[in-house]
């Protein structure tokens, strides 16, 4: 027989690594719990740990925050620690993790609501001590210190089945899209590097003063590699961007940002990616597995 070649394992991909707590999980096979408050892995608890999570991060995008929604704040992340610490009880008790994923998303949960913590209630404190930390004068500080609390949703994706197994298929799909995405890149830099020698440095001083005028204007576009490749960028995406210009103008490190959404949603609306249909497949080597 021929040699057949071995399969690359791929990009950050562990789909050839599914193991039995994996199969479980997806089919809702859990093993029976054991050890002290057995109670905070029930379904109930989850969904208050669900609800506090979405509860908080609306408040975030509250502007002016009222007496309710402060006292709303206490109460979630109150209840954020008592959840947390049961959680850690039970590891003290000898209860291990389902998963090694467990523990991570239990980690940085810990972490969040520590650093919210401090902030709610640490901060507040140290004032009335007399403690100046100068943080509470800074808006921009408190604002992405509050934002953390955007990482539970970490946590809220591991809670919920389908998001934890929707999440599962993009980490496989990375393989594909970094790859397209690199391509792309390099791509987009060449032709930029020719753009700029051909137009951006192209003598105009011969022509007439109304054509210079609008040759000038042109070579604003491809004077450098990198506004070059963002205009070529936004010839393949029908100028999508043109009303960010101002932005990109003041924090030049968001046309990443904005690139990379807008690629990942051109992905998604062309069919880069068959989501629905490894989600298919996973349910069937599911299926095939029991």
């Amino acid at each position: 027989m021929p040699k057949i070649s071995r399969g690359a394992h791929g990009f950050l991909s562990n789909a050839h690594l599914r193991d039995d707590e994996y199969w479980r999980e997806i089919l809702g096979q859990d093993l029976d719990l054991e050890g002290p408050f057995q109670w905070i892995e029930s379904g109930f608890i989850h969904w208050c740990v669900g609800l506090s999570i979405i509860m908080n991060a609306c408040a975030l995008s509250i502007r002016h925050v009222s007496e309710k929604v402060f006292w709303a704040e206490q109460a979630v992340l109150a209840f954020s620690i008592f959840e947390l610490a049961i959680v850690m009880a039970r590891r003290q008790a000898g209860i291990h993790f389902k998963t090694r994923q467990d523990a991570y998303f239990i980690s940085v949960d810990c972490l969040v609501v520590a650093i919210c913590t401090t902030k709610q209630w640490g901060i507040p404190l140290g004032l009335a001590m007399g403690f100046d930390t100068g943080i509470q004068n800074s808006s921009v500080a408190n604002t992405l210190i509050g934002m953390v609390w955007l990482m539970r949703f970490f946590r809220l994706i591991r809670i919920v089945p389908s998001l934890n197994e929707l999440a599962r298929g993009v980490m496989d799909a990375i393989q594909g899209l970094f790859w397209v995405l690199l391509f792309m890149l390099l791509l987009i830099y060449a032709v930029a590097i020719l753009c700029t020698r051909l137009l951006g440095h192209f003598d105009a001083s011969g022509m007439e003063p109304q054509q210079r005028e609008e040759v000038e204007e042109v070579q604003k576009m491809f004077a450098k590699v990198p506004t070059s490749m963002f205009y070529l960028f936004e010839t393949m995406s029908s100028w999508t961007l043109v009303p960010l210009i101002p932005l990109f103008g003041i924090a030049p490190v968001t046309r990443l940002f904005f690139r990379l959404l807008l690629y990942l949603r051109g992905l998604d609306a062309s069919g880069g990616y068959d989501w629905c249909g490894q989600l298919q497949h996973d349910r069937a080597a599911c299926a095939d597995h029991a």
